[in-house]
């Protein structure tokens, strides 16, 4: 028996939402990364949220276990990422991350991106070199990076490192 992993569906262009419906009761997990913009239609602002890839979704599910096919039947589905007819799983970790950057706000192209300003406490995730570090942000580099300030072998080290890297403490 197989363990539940991330895999990728690609859909008719504009129905991802709907599309997560129909998956979510089938009882899947699934996940669309959304985009939110800022759009002008006849002089009034409106905010709205597009796919971050549109025509795909990801949806959790046990590829050994053949329910999984029912996705294949979805409104909107033209198919299930594969090789072989088996379902290709996405790398551990990937959806969990977009997850977090969307929910950090690194999705929203209406206002700064950066939520960790200077001073700001923050953990590493555990991915990578300082691991589960705990450290200061200093100041922001680019539009998804910051320069962290962190203690490593008894001295402070200033470390540049990506957003999506990064969590409240």
């Amino acid at each position: 028996m197989g363990t539940e992993r991330w895999h990728v569906a690609f859909t008719d262009g504009g129905t991802e939402q709907k599309t997560c419906g129909e998956i979510r009761a089938l009882g899947f997990g699934v996940y669309v990364p959304m985009e939110r913009h800022k759009r002008f239609r006849r002089g009034v602002r409106l905010f709205i949220e597009l796919p971050l890839f549109p025509c795909y979704l990801f949806a959790r599910f046990d590829s050994a276990d053949a329910k999984w096919n029912e996705i294949r039947d979805c409104d909107g589905v033209r198919d299930v990422l594969c090789n072989l007819q088996k379902p290709v799983a996405i790398p551990i970790g990937f959806v969990e991350k977009l997850q977090r950057m969307q929910a950090l706000g690194l999705f929203d192209k209406t206002k700064a991106p950066n939520p960790f300003p200077p001073g700001t406490d923050v953990m590493l995730d555990d991915d990578g070199p300082f691991a589960e570090f705990v450290g200061k942000v200093m100041r922001a580099r680019t539009a998804d990076r910051v320069d962290l300030l962190i203690s490593y072998l008894g001295r402070e080290l200033t470390v540049n490192v990506s957003l999506a890297r990064l969590s409240s403490i």
